[in-house]
């Protein structure tokens, strides 16, 4: 389940009554989670919906540390391709863009305004690149939410 309600962007609250739907995103099958008062029916493309519980509050786990060229290469094998077809791998590919650049793994080299939305160019530091990434303005609490969910993706990738 997400962190956060797909059309509001807020966290859920421990034990919050949540509507989740399976959609069907350009050939891709995508969850979306919503807060019971955000949902307005099935989405277009939905293949199922169904309640859940938003589970109870858990203790605050220790920081585990993130590795750079872990974090690149997911930033790479997202693409730029799922940017138009999956908006949660394109919130994920910001957040990892913005923690790369913030850790100095990689520089922004140009920003340019598309009509589409402005466009971050990064490269790394050790010349790969470059990656244009979508600057998707996302809310701090939101970026905290899709980091802290960066554990779990790289070692379900390594898996």
């Amino acid at each position: 389940m997400a962190k956060v309600c797909a059309a509001t962007g807020e966290p859920f609250p421990p034990g919050a009554s949540v509507r989740s739907a399976l959609v069907d995103r350009d050939g891709a099958h995508v969850r979306l989670d919503f807060l019971l008062d955000a949902w307005d029916g099935p989405p277009p493309g939905t293949i199922g919906h169904w309640a859940v519980r938003a589970p109870d509050a858990e203790p605050e786990a220790e920081a585990v540390p993130l590795d750079a060229d872990e974090l690149l290469a997911l930033l790479d094998s997202l693409g730029e391709a799922a940017d138009a077809n999956n908006d949660q791998q394109a919130r994920v590919r910001y957040t990892l863009a913005l923690l790369l650049l913030s850790e100095g793994r990689v520089e922004l080299t140009e920003a340019r305004d598309t009509p589409d939305g402005r466009l971050l160019i990064l490269t790394g530091s050790g010349g790969e690149g470059p990656y244009e990434v979508p600057d998707l303005a996302l809310p701090e609490e939101e970026i905290g939410g899709l980091e802290a969910g960066l554990p779990a993706l790289l070692k379900e990738r390594a898996d």
